[in-house]
């Protein structure tokens, strides 16, 4: 039966501000059935839109796609970022965040927005959120990008089997006793801490500037991110495993895939990334040498140009 494709409605959301920090870029709000969503627009009257979901904790659309959005749209492409419920400019959702439910209202974005034949990409649990949505709507997007993606691993850590184990035991452990959220809300409400936390983001430490530092600590002490981020925790770790692995249906996901993965990510280790391309049947994998958890933002001179020559590559 020939799948009905969805026809493509901008809504005319109202303007709320130009975004200096994510240059060429509009701030608009999209009505979701139960509440609104932040987002930035690039490029509003190019025919193909490319959807980009930011990761958790302390992220949201300025952070993770200031930069790499107005590349995209400089190709000729309308670029969407919306920050998450709880993150950026968004308000709380009245629903927890589960995988479940952020792939669900990744979905819910894409109805607001009226996309066909569109691009989608993620970084770190909006990668996760990226592929989840791709696989429950199969031939309805145009291609795929995954920036040092969740979603891709049974378990946080490989090696001794046993060692392995008992440290994702005790990493889920300190995250269902409210340890790491304890720890989290105290280390990074404070700027020098949250400084050394992206020292380990970051490996590439000249992009760690005063003015990202800022951004992330404005996120840290205005923003709900790490409530939204601990919620989504505790429902992906269990005690030996994570709750959600969409490694064994990556073969599922037919639409060409670019995966850039930084060498140093210490919070998704690479090899699940090449561990994934094996099983895409249309994939490029970019794994960079001397880049960490947050590649677009540690290494934005070599990430523009692959996504520039994978993005060239489809037709518009």
């Amino acid at each position: 039966m020939r799948r009905l494709r969805r026809k493509r409605r901008t809504p005319p959301p109202p303007v709320i501000e130009e975004n200096k920090n994510a240059p060429g870029s509009v701030r608009h709000e999209v009505a979701l059935p139960w509440g609104p969503v932040s987002y930035l627009e690039w490029n509003p009257e190019a025919e193909t839109t490319i959807l980009l979901l930011h990761g958790g904790m302390l992220d949201n659309a300025e952070l993770s796609w200031g930069h790499l959005g107005g590349v995209m749209a400089g190709l000729g492409y309308r670029v969407l970022a919306p920050d998450h419920p709880g993150y950026g400019h968004s308000p709380l959702a009245p629903w927890t965040a589960t995988q479940e439910r952020l792939v669900e209202y990744t979905g819910e974005l894409v109805t607001a927005f009226g996309l066909s034949d569109y691009i989608i990409g993620g970084i770190s649990m909006g990668g996760g959120m990226t592929i989840g949505h791709v696989l429950d709507h199969p031939g309805e997007v145009k291609a795929m990008m995954l920036f040092d993606s969740y979603g891709m691993m049974r378990q946080q850590y490989i090696g001794n089997p046993l060692i392995s184990l008992m440290r994702h035991n005790m990493a889920a452990n300190a995250i269902h006793l409210g340890l790491f959220d304890s720890y989290m809300a105290s280390a990074w409400k404070d700027r020098a801490s949250l400084e050394n936390g992206l020292r380990r983001l970051l490996v590439n430490h000249d992009q760690l500037t005063d003015d990202l530092v800022d951004l992330v600590y404005n996120e840290s002490t205005h923003g709900h991110g790490l409530e939204v981020f601990g919620q989504w925790q505790h429902d992906q770790y269990r005690g030996f495993r994570l709750k959600t692995s969409y490694r064994y249906r990556m073969d599922e996901i037919t639409c060409p895939t670019l995966i850039v993965h930084g060498e140093q990510d210490e919070a998704v280790l690479p090899i699940f990334a090449r561990w994934a391309a094996r099983e895409l049947p249309d994939v490029r994998l970019e794994v960079l040498e001397h880049a960490g958890h947050w590649v677009q933002r540690d290494a934005p001179e070599r990430v523009d140009p692959i996504v520039t020559e994978f993005l060239s590559a489809l037709p518009h």
